[in-house]
């Protein structure tokens, strides 16, 4: 049997190179049998899914996309298979559950203009972004730690957005999802991971932490907690403000 690859496909094949490349030296992909496509990274924190316009009739291991690709090969035969599927890192059907079926905390909107943001010259310099809900609006608060304070020093960055139902706060390496295909998209929080959807295209990160509830503290400086100017110096000395 064969199957011509299309250019949207393509297009997305070539995008989980470009996503994946800073995880995996080798990236490894499997055309599944059926319209519905997966990919999971070697760390288990980057997993994609989309649709083919039409179903593949069989299974396709491709032990390196990189090559695969620059092959160009648009049909692929089923009698000509270049590795076997299980000497491949393919997402297994636990990974599958564990990013499709987490509970749902909250939706919004992340439209195009939010894509651009997190790989701008306003947001380059930061580390981490926390999607964050106060008084039941989402902002994005971007900084170079993981804890609930921020660095005196921090150039700090605070966008406002729009309107949330519960109270969350996920902390995300910002380089991990600045490589999103330009799209306006639904951001889905979920427990244990974050979920981009445009159509039949989805993303799912696994976030640094995350908070829900009560847990979710309010930001502030260390200087506004700590009052003794030996103690504040010792922080400075340690890089903690």
């Amino acid at each position: 049997m064969k199957y011509d690859i299309d250019d949207k496909a393509r297009l997305v094949l070539k995008h989980i190179v470009y996503i994946a490349e800073r995880t995996a030296k080798q990236i490894q992909f499997c055309f599944t049998k059926g319209k519905k496509q997966y990919y999971i990274s070697p760390k288990r924190d980057i997993f994609l899914t989309f649709n083919l316009q039409s179903p593949i009739d069989f299974d396709y291991p491709i032990p390196d996309l990189n090559d695969f690709l620059s092959s160009n090969i648009k049909t692929i035969d089923s009698q000509k298979l270049i590795t076997d599927k299980d000497n491949l890192f393919l997402p297994t059907d636990d990974d599958i559950k564990e990013f499709e079926s987490g509970k749902l905390i909250d939706i919004v909107d992340f439209p195009l203009k939010d894509v651009q943001l997190l790989n701008s010259s306003k947001t380059n310099k930061f580390e981490f972004i926390n999607f964050i809900s106060i008084d039941k609006k989402l902002h994005y608060l971007f900084q170079n730690h993981i804890w609930d304070w921020w660095r005196d020093e921090d150039n700090k960055l605070i966008v406002k957005r729009g309107e949330t139902t519960h109270k969350f706060r996920f902390i995300v390496n910002r380089k991990l999802i600045t490589k999103l295909l330009p799209n306006d998209y639904k951001l889905m929080f979920k427990r244990g991971v974050i979920h981009f959807q445009y159509k039949h295209l989805n993303y799912y990160f696994k976030p640094e932490n995350e908070f829900h509830k009560q847990a979710v503290k309010n930001f502030y400086t260390l200087s506004d907690k700590v009052t003794d100017k030996h103690l504040l110096q010792r922080y400075k000395k340690l890089n903690l403000i």
